[in-house]
């Protein structure tokens, strides 16, 4: 889904503004960009939970439990996981800087909280 969202936002742009960025917005839109900007760093649990697993060391003694569990599945899942949230991130941006009116603003907001959320039950489901 993620990606699909990142093709369809780079495909309309034109050289010199590839995302299509509002030059002339109100000053409610930029204090609200702002605002959501830090909001959705600072709420980024995928790329969070993905650096605060790889400061936790990788324990062996889960193979006696889930044999699957190998060292080099649980770093490229750590990585899928980062990655996730940094796409996440990277398109809650664009759309952010987009805007031309607040409620666009919080609506795009808004679906990509919702997209992060699933992605992170998609995370718990695996881990369960």
């Amino acid at each position: 889904i993620l990606c699909l969202v990142l093709t369809s936002l780079m495909r309309d742009g034109y050289p010199g503004n590839k995302f299509l960025v509002p030059l002339d917005i109100k000053a409610e839109v930029a204090i609200t960009q702002v605002l959501t900007l830090f909001i959705s760093i600072f709420t980024a649990k995928d790329v969070i939970n993905a650096l605060d697993v790889f400061q936790v060391e990788y324990e062996t003694s889960i193979l006696e439990t889930f044999p699957a569990a190998t060292f080099s599945k649980w770093i490229i899942t750590n990585i899928l996981r980062f990655a996730e949230g940094c796409l996440v991130l990277i398109i809650t941006f664009i759309f952010i800087v987009q805007s031309f009116d607040v409620l666009d603003l919080i609506l795009n907001f808004a679906v990509m909280q919702f997209v992060s959320e699933l992605a992170s039950l998609g995370f718990y489901l695996a881990e369960r």
